[in-house]
């Protein structure tokens, strides 16, 4: 058959044209393979450096005939679409190692890989892709492919690249053919008080009045100049219709929306509440602003959206404590302005949705004084340290009051919320929930402190910020007033310390109710098995402390990676347990009163002191979720001056970075 081939290679067929010949090639088993088996064009390659199934390797048996059979018949080489079906096939033999290695390499091949540190963006938002399409570049995913891959994007630590977090935009309102919103049930000014209750850290009254002195206009024109960068260049777009305008300067606040019936309905709901919440949560000083969580921008769109007078049940929904001040009773007046004829009649009963309870409060501040600054580097004596090359678990920020420059445009800057202080869900069973805490701390490991603590990339895989994952179990606590909620969230964290405590193997010598000294203990009382729990009458000095006589509390810790053995071996401490619990993530701040703080500073080991106490904070989150968890910071003080602990000039709050 070789000098056949030769043959139709060096000669004019007559009456058969070159793509006839390779017609009949593709049609009529004319190509020998071994063993006298036949073959069409279709079911052979030239070469391929792995075996794909039912395809015949030409280049091994007829090496010299490349121009014949590649040239003349137009056989392809290995394609990278043969070695994906291969490596992806479900109905045929499975691939052993060696080969599923072989054909690895051969995909690997086809790969042009691009550097992660080449610019590309991922489209999470369709209008902003439309917007760069020409200009930019993309990773060639959909929208509904790029929802998926969102935990491996995280996980490979590209959410930077959406375009919903890189795109920024500057937008100007056409001043001309503005006039106050003609729905008064919008004017932000209404809301001021609401939009308080996800409070301002302190000086609520500064936000307070630049929110009701405000002024939501309404414009026939916003323009926008969106900009993207990507390889050290600028790509900018220019938008002739845009949905928000937002203006701040010594004049006050002015926020503007499109006229449009349409379009103002889509502010509303969508671009207002997002860029309203980043304008809030600014740092006041370089107006940059931090991650903003879904659930607070769910919170801002139901204020945004409801009339004035169902907002305080609305937000006692959403479990959103009461801002610190009283709310101005002064008639807020509507507008001369012809409206639309289609705009929705207010019916509002300024009596209506009032909350008499006293909710809570925050941590009355300390005095204004720094606290002394943490070094570089250092290493606290006797206490284990994470190794160099993996970033710490634990690495948080504090913050707490000082004194703060004036600016000529300043406002404060909200807390981040902490999931609202509520947890929802079927019944209203306070019962229910602390069985939901017991059984967790049944199941739940002591965690560790190390290389090899999943924890950090399990919160990567459950979504972004803001998002950490989706509760199959959850809890409403209801007819409660904030405090008494908050004081039953945290009672929930402190028996999920306790029980998981007190299942410890080997077991802790003496350890029992009589441990638990915390105020709040008593709610635990609704579970059964702590029916008989009474109040705590001493003085707390700590939610559970505990006399490790024998050393085997003491023995966990530094096996856990929390103490290190050479100093603690033979240590037989006083623990003084702290429990901190959120329905949220364990990235949602918590406070410290003065109290814990000078309580933490004393009991710390920074300056190789002796061993007799050890202040202990046990981080609790998630709770009444299928995700309840647990973070264990030893010697949160050390953990400061190792600069795993930041603290930043706001009130006694702490935060786990980012």
């Amino acid at each position: 058959m070789r000098g056949l081939y030769e043959c139709l290679l060096g000669m004019r067929l007559i009456g058969i044209s070159a793509n006839d010949l390779k017609q009949i090639f593709e049609d009529e088993a004319l190509i020998c393979g071994l063993d006298n088996t036949w073959y069409t064009a279709r079911d052979c390659l030239w070469s391929s450096t792995t075996t794909i199934r039912g395809k015949l390797v030409l280049n091994s048996l007829y090496g010299d005939l490349r121009d014949f059979f590649v040239g003349s018949l137009g056989i392809s080489e290995l394609t990278p679409e043969l070695v994906y079906d291969k490596l992806t096939a479900q109905d045929g033999p499975e691939l052993s190692i060696e080969e599923a290695k072989e054909t690895l390499v051969a995909f690997n091949a086809f790969l042009s890989a691009g550097s992660g540190t080449k610019g590309f963006a991922l489209m999470d938002r369709k209008l902003l892709g439309e917007d760069f399409a020409a200009v930019a570049k993309f990773l060639d995913f959909g929208m509904d492919e790029i929802r998926i891959l969102q935990p491996l994007i995280q996980w490979l630590g590209l959410g930077d690249r959406y375009l919903s977090s890189t795109v920024k935009e500057i937008t100007c309102a056409d001043r001309e053919s503005t006039r106050p919103i003609s729905f008064p049930h919008r004017d932000i000014r209404r809301k001021a008080h609401a939009l308080l209750r996800p409070r301002a850290s302190y000086d609520q009254n500064e936000l307070y009045a630049l929110l009701r002195n405000s002024e939501t206009l309404e414009t026939e024109a916003i323009t926008a100049e969106l900009s993207l960068n990507q390889d050290n260049k600028v790509l900018k777009v220019t938008k002739e219709s845009a949905s928000l305008h937002i203006q701040h300067d010594t004049d006050g606040l002015k926020i503007y929306v499109p006229r449009d019936r349409r379009n103002q309905e889509v502010c509303f709901n969508s671009k207002l509440p997002r860029r309203l919440c980043e304008w809030m949560m600014a740092d006041p000083t370089t107006q940059i602003a931090g991650a903003v969580s879904s659930d607070a921008v769910t919170v801002i769109q139901s204020v945004l959206s409801a009339q004035p007078f169902a907002l305080d049940d609305i937000l006692d929904e959403h479990g959103i404590v009461e801002a610190d001040i009283d709310e101005d009773d002064t008639e807020i007046p509507v507008a001369d302005e012809d409206y639309d004829e289609e705009g929705d009649a207010e019916t509002e009963n300024t009596g209506a949705g009032a909350n008499d309870d006293l909710l809570a409060r925050p941590e009355t501040p300390p005095s204004r004084e720094t606290p002394p600054s943490a070094p570089s580097s250092n290493n606290t004596p006797g206490m284990a340290t994470p190794p160099s090359s993996v970033a710490s678990p634990e690495v948080i920020s504090a913050s707490y009051v000082t004194t703060r420059s004036n600016h000529a445009v300043s406002r404060p800057r909200l807390r981040p919320m902490d999931a609202y202080g509520v947890v929802e869900g079927p019944g209203d069973s306070y019962s229910s929930l602390l069985q939901n805490v017991v059984d967790h701390a049944e199941r739940a490991g002591f965690p560790s402190r190390g290389v090899f603590d999943m924890s950090v990339l399990d919160a990567a895989l459950s979504g972004s910020p803001g998002n950490h994952g989706t509760a199959t179990k959850v809890f409403r606590l209801l007819s409660t007033s904030g405090p008494e909620r908050d004081k039953q969230v945290g009672a929930a964290g402190e028996l999920f310390v306790f029980e998981m405590l007190s299942r410890l193997q080997p077991r802790l010598t003496g350890f029992s109710q009589a441990n638990w000294e915390s105020t709040i203990r008593h709610y635990a009382s609704a579970h059964p098995n702590y029916a008989n729990m009474t109040r705590w009458t001493g003085k707390e000095t700590a939610d559970i402390t505990y006399h490790d006589v024998d050393g085997v509390f003491t023995s966990l810790l530094i096996d856990k990676g929390y103490l290190d053995a050479g100093t603690w071996a033979h240590a037989r401490p006083r623990y003084f347990i702290e429990v901190k619990t959120t329905t949220g993530s364990y990235r949602t701040p918590f406070f410290m009163s003065k109290y814990q703080y000078q309580r933490m500073h004393d009991n710390s080991h920074h300056d190789n002191s002796s061993c007799d106490t050890v202040y202990v904070i046990f981080r609790v989150f998630k709770l009444g979720t299928d995700d309840t968890g647990v973070r264990i910071l030893v010697d949160p003080e050390s953990m400061r001056l190792r600069n795993e602990l930041s603290f930043t000039a706001e009130s006694w709050s702490v935060v786990p970075a980012a």
